[in-house]
């Protein structure tokens, strides 16, 4: 191979992860824009009878099979669904036209024992499917908690799960502390609104796992 061609390849390589990286977010943004659809819908059982849902729990299982892919795509496909369900879970408790931000705050169906569903059960779920540490169903339910009332603690309660999630992804500890402010710093681009500077940040994050994780481009 000339010196020209090993160039001509790597920039192909880096044209095709940008391309990846670009499409992994917009399948991402798309799923949290169907779960927002589904807003006024009272409960998980219809939410999850939709058409809306359907393609929703199909744009995050495609995200998490990109995100894992050491993980075989039937697991990585279930945990994308199971963390899915947790933010159709989280959107029931949060919408509940008779609780307030205390109630929301103290509602068991986040983590409490004996109820019918928690966002937790998801996200351990999720890490069942993902051979991944429980603390990340414990941080992200923190997280779902705090965030949605605009309470302080969501941002530590986001970097430690994400912290959790890169590591497992890039299986790096060092890399997982680097890049799990990207979340963090992504959900604050969205809270003011600033979507594209939040979709660059996604990118960026996604850029950088595949890259750790050789993902297939093609």
């Amino acid at each position: 191979m000339t010196v020209q061609q090993h160039d001509d390849a790597d920039s192909n390589e880096t044209a095709a992860l940008q391309a990846l990286a670009h499409d992994t977010t917009a399948r991402l943004v798309r799923a949290y824009r169907l779960q927002d659809q589904l807003e006024d819908v009272e409960t998980l059982a219809a939410k999850r009878q939709t058409d809306t849902a359907t393609e929703a729990y199909e744009q995050m299982a495609t995200v998490y099979t990109r995100e894992f892919p050491r993980v075989s795509t039937a697991a990585a496909r279930q945990a994308g669904k199971s963390h899915m369900t947790a933010l159709f879970k989280q959107d029931v408790i949060e919408n509940d036209p008779t609780s307030s931000t205390t109630d929301v705050l103290g509602d068991r169906r986040w983590d409490g024992s004996g109820e019918q569903w928690t966002v937790k059960d998801s996200f351990v779920e999720l890490c069942e499917q993902l051979e991944m540490t429980d603390q990340f169903a414990d941080g992200m339910t923190e997280f779902f908690r705090l965030h949605g009332q605009n309470q302080s603690g969501w941002r530590a309660a986001a970097h430690r799960s994400h912290r959790i999630k890169t590591t497992r992804i890039t299986g790096s500890e060092s890399w997982g502390e680097k890049l799990a402010s990207y979340f963090v710093t992504a959900v604050e681009h969205h809270d003011n609104r600033d979507w594209q500077e939040g979709h660059t940040v996604i990118q960026s994050w996604y850029r950088s796992i595949f890259q750790l994780t050789d993902v297939p481009t093609a």
